[in-house]
């Protein structure tokens, strides 16, 4: 199954989908950008049926971290890597710190406030609309995606 990736950071992506997995759902993953694969195990974190699913990576071979700290870093324009990361070649938690997590935290949260009855259902898909389209516009990208399930 192929879809798009309209968020991307170290802890996982948003795929964007009119049928999402559901929620707790195992995934292998190729993200691709420019023919080049990111290969990662992931898991549904939150699902939004006629809008997509964040996916949580699970696994990622160490193999796979540079190139995925390599696309973060293209898409903030800088590398965040710490001088203790890169003496050891694996990325710190600190450098983990960008845009693209707060988006992941904020879907996060707009998923869990109708379900504690803060919000609406509706009020709730709408405010993931607005955050799906601004995430589009920023980062109007070259990533595909390819899923198992």
């Amino acid at each position: 199954m192929n879809a798009r990736v309209s968020d991307l950071s170290r802890m996982g992506c948003f795929v964007e989908m009119m049928s999402p997995f559901p929620l707790g759902a195992n995934l292998k993953m190729r993200i691709m950008k420019n023919k080049t694969p990111l290969l990662a195990h992931g898991r549904v974190a939150f699902s939004s049926g006629g809008m997509g699913m964040g996916v949580r990576f699970t696994a990622l071979d160490s193999d796979q971290i540079p190139l995925l700290e390599k696309w973060l870093g293209e898409l903030s324009a800088t590398l965040a890597c710490d001088d203790e990361a890169a003496g050891e070649g694996l990325p710190t938690q600190s450098s983990y710190a960008n845009g693209n997590e707060t988006s992941y935290v904020l879907n996060e949260l707009i998923i869990a406030l109708p379900r504690k009855g803060v919000l609406r259902d509706g009020e709730g898909k709408t405010m993931l609309q607005k955050l799906i389209h601004e995430r589009r516009v920023f980062l109007a990208s070259a990533y595909s995606l390819r899923l198992n399930h």
